[in-house]
């Protein structure tokens, strides 16, 4: 087998046994050790040729006459362990035969009875093939599924190339230890490495909460007699799985190791990459498929005793390993080593030292007679008191960290936020308090301001603790509010405006406030189910300036006795603010947060993060988000100033982008998806600013950017603990990303389930104690009782603390390291969810049996999966889902996706198994329409619909058939472009975007192509609906109908769009653009027909203009105008008179036309306005800087332009009169400067709603909200 080569013929090596070879044999001489073992562990790590050979390398270093380093390098292809141990006893016989060695090789190599190459062809006859064919089966029935691999808490997010650096750690048990596993091993009447491997996957396993794991073994696969001398790889690989049973102890465990294993050993015989292709793993390039970590049992040389030669063992360490880690032992009968080899990006060193100490003393202990339980929910076998001061020693480092540097021991109980506010006016009474919309207070106005609210407050008759409603959005107003409240010590409840009114009734139901303040009492106070009895507005006159004016403060009672405010767990009087979160029942929960915890969260972190000086700190999030008390009070107590963003800013990244350079803030915060966006957008941090980030795990590449020029930090809290409760500095070249140490007055517990300490390395949840932590519920003391527990370890009495769900370890040095949730949360966009209180929701629906919710792996942008199992064989559609959810629950919280499934998977306790959910991924996309059919008619039919079926899977990745609607599984613009460019390769004939609008089902589609209809009509039904009053839409400039197809999709009435690709752009005008429109409308519809025109952009000017002339010339009833964030006449004329302003508009809609991010198209514009392009060299340079957009060629990317460029100078000369109670204007709120079509033409004020979106999105990502809006006023039937 030494003799063996592998060489390529045509790239394909094949197995060539030479007559002789050359055995390789280098000899080092050096005085000094250490170069020699440098030089062996270098000649060791050195490649073979396998195609020259030979495979096989002896290296001796020579340090002195009679002192040797030996080491033997071999190729795994060639030989295993067990065959080196065979020739090294050769070669020690080979040593004192002398002259006589070659005769002993000759001897030896002639008595051992077969050879490896006799073994390759045995395996390779019928039977034994049959043989193990049959023992995979067994295998299957026996062990499949496979429990999942035993993991090390990772370090890291994995990194391919990462993965080929190793390290080595080597230990020596004690001896009391070594003791211990003799005794052990007499007691169970197993192996020492059977209790060897027990106890190390037991120590990992309760480490990492595993109760079921599968880890890894060699086996020598010489359990034949004829076998034991054979010198080749016989070695193989074998999978053990393994379980912690409730109520195991030590002892029992180990019983139960030994049967797993020799149960598994039965099959050593079958390669193991038949296993691995039966287990059909998940394949992972940076993983094993099967197994994380490996234990042998190796070889231990030195037991070869010669005279006058004594063997000692020398340490090699690895270049590389396939797994996450290893562990080979060695017994000499007196003593017992271990050697890890571990890969640093995954497992660190720290961890495996400390493992292996748990592991010395969980023997030890067991030598004492301490056969402690192991089960998940079980201290570990370690002194509990030991444990418990080391962690104390652990929790307390942060307050020690924080009375050496000066923080505050405490907050005075009494002290409140305007008091600590005043003490910074004293100080500071003319430097800037903050900016907003190009206007600044100083300390001096802004505190004047809130002192008169807040007599006019108190006058009104709040009174301190009453809860006040604040229904406003950020601005300055907003911080005289809540200074001016706190100031008459009331309860602030900030609500979020753009909320649908279901979410706020549930709010408002919670906590039963005693006032609201709003901008009007119509947005808000009629979708509640009180009555204002008093309306007071604001009369004095020293505030007939300011904005608040406009302001309504409203006295809220309620309709009848059951609705009397429960009484309150705790003083309201020490309340600050009640904020909101979800909650698993379906039920959200009010969070009642201090005024003394929130002053010792921003006097603690103003000072740990150095923003104790002044500074400039953005305030960019919404008011019931609790991490933007922070962002305004930070600076408001360190005498700095308060940025505040403009509305909409935190959806519009491009817009954000370019205020951010303006304002020059040095402090901001943001959750990691606001921060990826914000870099998308081309920003960069500036070397004066500090960076925060929380709300969600931060990834490296994140961190990265983050650290490139600015101090950052990661941050931690739930809103239960008021805002932040603990904090970590970033830096680059970082290891691992922590949670840091807590801030001041706080303690981190990383508990079991019996409120017992856990060490280090060692997964627990974590709970949080200390000054930060909130009130409770209000007005739920059963929640509060579950959530906020006596705290145990405090040194206060009667102090509680926290069980936050987090699962968390900590690690040397005390810093907290987050591992997910216990429980159905997740974090998404900074938002804190209940999956479970949107499985409520959707199994209050009666189409629905059960439900499960997800998020969707590998997601950074966060989005959830739902898979629900329907009540009958009629499937609801995902949009009659999304719209159900959408009216209950806020945007963040409704599914991206649905799939349908027969039931949900379970744990054998009978609970949700999400992991197994997650899993679920062949599941189809549930349908728009339900399909009742037998399964045959799904089939194709004709070649056409079998290449379009293929185009269409490659496309959507989802199964199609014949009755797929190409917008019902996931079409959009992007898609349907790419679509026309491969059916046209594919089908060889050019179909128009007009056509598939009519035939969006393939079948239609099909035979459309294959000649079956031709109907060129401007008039294009976008949906099969045949009930109730026709929608007409009208195109925008670029005249494509598009835009409506995934409304069309969506709605229950028919729709129609108008296209104008048979007018000619160079002769187009307002009249004839008009008359082309009117007259489609004749050919394709009744005569005086009820209809709805509707118009996005441009399309609303002519639809608005079409309702204009059917009022006079009476072709058609319109019953309503709807028009979708529309400019004016005024302002298009301005566009098209401008050739600069033409080509930015046209641009700006090309790309978005294409579904490209909004913010990408804005900061592309942006970045190229003014630059003069040919259409030719502008065709170029948007191919280039979108090489993955849909690519047109520049014939029809000019025609485009043509057609857009001449649409917009015809509109452009219209002249309108509307009657304003026909017309609905919706529009998009992220653009609130954007002069709408309503201001020019109605004296009246026509009906008029908002969503929170852009321009284009509103059309697409923001459709749902629209659907709402539509239903609501009526238009929808």
């Amino acid at each position: 087998i030494l003799r063996t080569t592998f060489p390529e013929v045509d790239g394909v090596p094949y197995q060539h046994i030479q007559d002789e070879i050359q055995a390789s044999c280098v000899v080092h001489q050096s005085t000094g050790g250490q170069r020699v073992q440098d030089w062996i562990q270098a000649q060791v790590h050195a490649e073979f040729d396998l195609q020259k050979g030979p495979l096989a390398r002896l290296c001796i270093g020579e340090l002195g006459p009679e002192d040797h380093l030996i080491a033997v390098a071999v190729h795994h292809i060639v030989l295993d362990d067990w065959s080196i141990q065979l020739l090294v006893q050769q070669a020690f016989l080979a040593y004192f035969a002398g002259p006589t060695a070659a005769g002993l090789r000759e001897t030896s190599g002639r008595s051992r009875r077969i050879q490896f190459i006799d073994y390759a062809a045995w395996e390779g006859q019928q039977e034994v093939e049959d043989e193990i064919a049959q023992g995979l089966e067994e295998w299957s029935e026996q062990f499949l599924p496979l429990a999942p691999a035993l993991e090390f808490l990772p370090l890291q997010d994995r990194h391919e190339s990462d993965l080929l650096d190793t390290q080595q750690y080597a230990f020596q048990l004690s001896d009391q230890a070594v003791t211990s596993v003799r005794s052990l091993a007499l007691e169970l009447g197993a192996t020492p490495f059977v209790v060897l491997l027990g106890l190390t996957s037991g120590v990992i396993a309760t480490s990492g909460l595993q109760k079921k794991f599968t880890i890894g073994t060699t086996v020598a696969n010489r359990d034949r007699e004829e076998l034991q001398d054979v010198v080749g790889p016989l070695v193989n690989l074998l999978p053990i799985p393994l379980e912690i049973r409730d109520q195991d102890t030590w002892t029992s465990y180990l019983h139960g190791c030994k049967q797993h294993f020799l149960k598994a050993l039965k099959f050593q015989h079958i390669p193991f990459e038949l296993l691995v292709e039966r287990s059909k793993p998940e394949r992972d390039a940076s993983r094993h498929p099967l197994f994380s970590l490996m234990i042998n049992m190796q070889a231990d040389l030195s037991k070869f005793e010669l005279p006058g030669l004594r063997l000692e063992p020398l340490e090699v360490v690895g270049n590389e390993s396939f797994l996450d880690a290893s562990l080979a032992f060695s017994d000499n009968e007196q003593e017992i080593r271990g050697v890890w080899q571990f890969r640093p990006s995954v497992v660190e060193q720290e961890m495996v030292e400390h493992l292996t100490h748990k592991l010395d003393a969980t023997l030890r202990s067991l030598a004492e007679g301490k056969n402690r339980g192991l089960q998940l929910d079980s201290p570990s076998p370690t002194s509990m008191l030991e444990q418990q001061e080391t962690m104390r020693k652990g929790i307390s480092l942060g307050s020690f960290a924080a009375r050496a540097t000066n923080f505050p021991t405490g907050v005075p109980a009494d002290e409140s936020v305007w008091q600590r506010f005043s003490a910074c006016v004293s100080r500071l009474p003319q430097s800037n308090a903050l900016e907003f919309e190009g206007t600044s207070w100083t300390y001096q106005e802004l505190a004047e301001r809130a002192s008169q609210c807040a007599d006019w407050l108190a006058e009104a008759g709040v009174q301190a603790g009453d809860r006040v409603v604040l229904h406003v959005p950020r601005s300055s107003d907003s911080i005289v509010l809540f200074l001016a409240l706190w100031k008459v010590g009331g309860v602030a409840v900030p609500i979020d405006p753009t909320l649908h009114d279901f979410r706020k009734q549930q709010f408002v139901d919670l906590v039963h406030p005693q006032w609201c303040v709003g901008e009007s009492e119509n947005s808000f106070l009629n979708a509640i189910g009180c009555v204002a009895r008093a309306k007071l507005e604001v009369q004095d006159t020293s505030l007939a300036d300011d904005q608040f004016t406009r302001r309504q403060l409203s006295r809220l009672t309620w309709g009848s006795p059951n609705n009397e405010p429960a009484t309150p767990l705790f003083r309201t009087k020490q309340l600050a603010y009640v904020l909101f979160t979800s909650g698993s029942t379906g039920q959200p929960k009010a969070v009642a947060v201090t005024q003394r915890s929130l002053l010792n969260l921003v006097e603690s972190l103003n000072r740990r993060l150095d923003l104790a000086s002044p500074n400039r700190f953005l305030w960019l999030t919404s008011l019931s988000f609790d991490i933007s008390f922070f962002e305004w009070l930070s600076p408001l107590f360190a005498g700095g100033t308060v940025i505040i963003a403009p509305a909409g800013a935190e959806g519009n990244h491009a817009s954000l982008k370019d205020f951010v350079e303006r304002s020059k803030p040095t402090a901001m915060q943001a959750t990691p998806t606001s921060w990826e966006m914000l870099f998308q957008t081309g920003w960069k941090p500036q070397p004066n600013q500090t960076l925060l980030c929380g709300g969600e795990p931060l990834s490296f590449l994140l961190a990265k950017k983050l650290t490139e020029s600015s101090r950052a930090w990661n941050v931690y809290g739930p809103t239960e603990t008021t805002i932040w409760s603990s904090c970590a500095p970033l830096a680059e070249g970082m290891q691992v990303i922590t949670l840091g140490h807590p801030i001041c007055n706080t303690q981190l517990y990383v508990l079991d389930p019996q409120l017992e300490l856990r060490d280090s390395f060692s997964l627990g949840e974590l709970h949080i104690g200390g000054t930060g932590v909130a009130a409770g519920y209000l007005n739920d003391p059963a929640k509060t009782a579950g959530a906020f527990l006596p705290d145990p370890f405090a040194e206060i009495p009667g102090s509680r603390m926290y069980r936050s769900g987090d699962q968390v370890c900590s690690d040397h040095t005390g810093a907290l390291r987050y591992f997910g949730r216990k429980d159905g949360q997740v974090k998404l966009r900074g938002h804190r969810i209940e999956l479970g209180e949107i499985e409520s929701r959707l199994k209050e629906l009666p189409e629905l049996k059960a439900a499960a919710v997800v998020r969707w792996p590998n997601r950074p942008t966060g989005q959830l999966l739902g898979y629900v199992v329907p009540q009958t064989k009629t499937w609801p559609s995902a949009t009659v889902l999304k719209l159900q959810l959408r009216k209950v629950l806020p945007s963040v919280m409704v599914p991206s996706r649905f799939f349908v499934v027969d039931e949900l998977p379970r744990t054998a306790g009978g609970k949700l198994d999400r992991e197994a959910v997650r899993k679920l991924r062949s599941i189809p996309l549930l349908e728009q329409t339900a399909s009742d059919e037998p399964a045959d008619t799904n089939l194709f039919r004709t070649e056409t619909e079998v290449k379009i079926g293929e185009v269409w899977g490659r496309l959507l990745a989802h199964p199609v058939s014949r009755r797929t609607d190409f917008f019902d599984v996931g079409g959009d613009s992007f898609l349907v472009v790419k679509m026309l460019d491969q059916l046209e390769k594919t089908l060889n004939c050019k179909v128009q975007l007009a056509q598939v609008m009519r035939h969006s089902v393939l079948q239609d589609l099909a035979e459309f192509i294959d000649g079956c209809s031709s109907d060129e009509s401007t008039l294009v039904k976008l949906n099969k609906s045949t009930e109730g009053v026709p929608i007409v839409c009208l195109p925008p400039a670029g005249g494509s109908i598009l835009c409506y197809a995934s409304l069309a999709s969506q709605l229950k009435q028919p729709l129609f769009a108008m296209h104008n690709e048979t007018i000619d752009p160079e002769t187009v005008d307002a009249a004839s653009l008009l008359s082309h429109y009117e007259q489609a409308m004749v050919r394709g519809l009744e005569p005086q027909q009820p209809i709805i025109l509707l118009g996005w952009s441009l399309g609303g000017i002519l639809a608005a203009k079409l309702a204009e002339k059917f009022s006079l010339n009476n072709a058609f009833d319109v019953r309503q105008l709807v028009l979708l964030d529309v400019p004016s006449v005024e302002s298009v004329a301005a566009v098209a008179s401008s050739d600069g302003l033409l080509v930015e508009a046209f641009v700006h809609e090309y790309l978005s036309s294409l579904s490209l991010p909004a913010n990408q198209v804005a900061h592309w514009c942006s970045r190229n306005r003014g630059e003069k392009l040919e259409m030719l060299d502008l065709w170029k340079k948007l191919k280039s800087d979108f090489p993955k957009a849909p690519r047109f060629s520049f014939e029809e990317f000019q025609a485009i332009w043509k057609k857009f460029a001449s649409n917009l100078k015809a509109v452009g000369d219209f002249e309108i009169e509307l009657d304003p109670n026909l017309a609905l204007f919706v529009d998009a709120s992220r653009e609130p400067k954007r002069s709408m079509l309503r201001h020019a033409v109605a004296k009246t004020t026509p009906a008029f709603e908002w969503i929170d979106a852009d321009h284009y999105s509103i059309l697409r990502e923001d459709l749902l909200d629209l659907i709402c809006i539509l239903e609501h006023r009526k238009v929808l039937q």
